[in-house]
């Protein structure tokens, strides 16, 4: 009976053996295949946030003194490799104008337009340009809805989607110079002016003027050896010339703003003046002539509707009734409130709850792509939309007219060419 009992209980031992053997195997299965589906999970994950979003926005880069594009990430699209300026007609459509074999002896060059996979579109022309147009001050803006392209000779007009506006005969092609949207076209003796859409404004048999052919704004700047004449620009004033500098005065030809600025605009969409100084600040002048605001003009945004001006060291937001407004008010979306308490610049969320201390010596607004410039020490920043640091305070950014950042990258000297940097 011993030796019975003895190999049952050997059979039991070994038989539970096996089984041990075989519930850590599958122990042992499950946890791979678990570990297997969050490694997919995250490559997925990974390839999802590297992929571009559908409403990036995009900019020229300009690194180790070449041309590339970033997102509104920050993430390089099409690596700085360009000698000349890449433009972006339109920053929310993946439409990259290149010029490149440049002979600076002959003038002569070829270009291309390339989209956010580097690939080559709008094949089937010579030539794909942008419509470039200057202000008074000969500052460069592109038209965002068209491109000029050129074959055999002759000019015509598509839209950033490759679509025909208008067709190529002409001869040449160019911007009404200060007017938005609206383009020049000529053929032979033949001239007329369309908008964007390629719809007729004005032609050479035309006897009226277009309704929008009226300037938005009026400037008056002095001119050497020419004294210009007092110009009603508004209502109720008229802008009148001393010394080569620029006053206001009312119906009556009585002074209401003395002649102490370098230039007046009035601009219709405010309904009132800028006069500029030459320590780029600015008076906004209502429409009663007073002075209702001083400091240094930052933005007016016809979209948003609101006028950005630094006054005494802070940033503030004006509707367009010259009234302030807090910043929440235009940018309800942002998750980052610039703020200043005992001389130092922090963020707080739309709440007013403290997200970043009051630590930094400067700093700038939330962009509309979540980033903040931040100022330490000298140096310039940037953070992110939930308050993380992106880059420490690194840059020097003195002479910078405009403090923005996408990322790592910083808003470049030279405003004119609208790009981003890490120079």
């Amino acid at each position: 009976m011993c030796m019975n009992s003895g190999r049952r209980y050997d059979n039991y031992t070994k038989e539970s053996k096996l089984n041990i053997k075989k519930i850590v195997a599958i122990i042992i299965a499950i946890i791979v295949i678990v570990m297997i589906v969050i490694m997919i999970k995250r490559l997925l994950t990974s390839k999802k946030e590297e992929s571009i979003p559908t409403d990036s926005s995009y900019y020229v880069s300009f690194k180790d003194y070449k041309w590339g594009v970033i997102d509104s990430r920050g993430k390089s699209v099409i690596n700085p490799s360009y000698q000349e300026l890449i433009v972006i007609p339109n920053k929310k459509k993946d439409v990259f104008l290149c010029t490149y074999n440049v002979d600076y002896e002959t003038g002569e060059y070829k270009t291309k337009a390339i989209n956010s996979k580097n690939e080559e579109i709008f094949k089937d022309y010579d030539q794909v340009e942008p419509v470039a147009n200057y202000d008074e001050s000969q500052n460069v803006w592109y038209d965002d809805q068209v491109i000029r392209v050129k074959k055999n000779e002759k000019y015509g007009l598509i839209d950033l989607d490759g679509n025909q506006i208008i067709p190529i005969e002409y001869d040449e092609i160019t911007a009404v110079s200060g007017k938005e949207n609206q383009i020049q076209l000529k053929k032979g003796e033949e001239t007329k002016i369309v908008n964007s859409q390629g719809k007729d404004i004005i032609s050479t048999d035309d006897t009226n003027q277009p309704e929008n052919s009226e300037s938005t704004n009026t400037t008056s700047t002095p001119e050497e050896g020419n004294t210009p004449e007092a110009q009603t620009t508004s209502p109720n004033g008229e802008v009148f010339e001393e010394d080569k500098k620029y006053g206001i005065k009312d119906k009556d030809d009585r002074v209401q703003i003395p002649a102490r600025y370098n230039s007046i605009t009035y601009n219709n969409d405010i309904n009132a003046y800028i006069a500029e100084t030459d320590d780029y600040k600015s008076s906004i002048i209502d429409n009663n002539l007073e002075e209702r605001i001083t400091g240094i003009l930052l933005d007016i945004d016809n979209d948003k509707q609101y006028i950005k001006m630094r006054v005494d060291d802070e940033y503030k937001y004006y509707d367009f009734n010259l009234q302030e407004q807090p910043t929440s008010t235009f940018f309800p979306s942002n998750t980052l409130f610039l703020k200043k308490q005992d001389g130092k610049y922090g963020f707080v969320d739309k709440d007013g709850n403290v997200v970043i201390n009051y630590q930094y010596d400067d700093a700038t607004e939330q962009n509309e792509d979540g980033f903040a410039g931040v100022k330490k020490d000298g140096k310039w920043g940037s953070i992110d939309s939930n308050g993380k640091v992106v880059i420490e305070p690194t840059y020097n950014l003195d002479n910078y007219l405009q403090v923005d950042f996408i990322g790592v990258w910083h808003k470049g000297l030279d405003l004119n060419m609208n790009y981003y940097s890490q120079e």
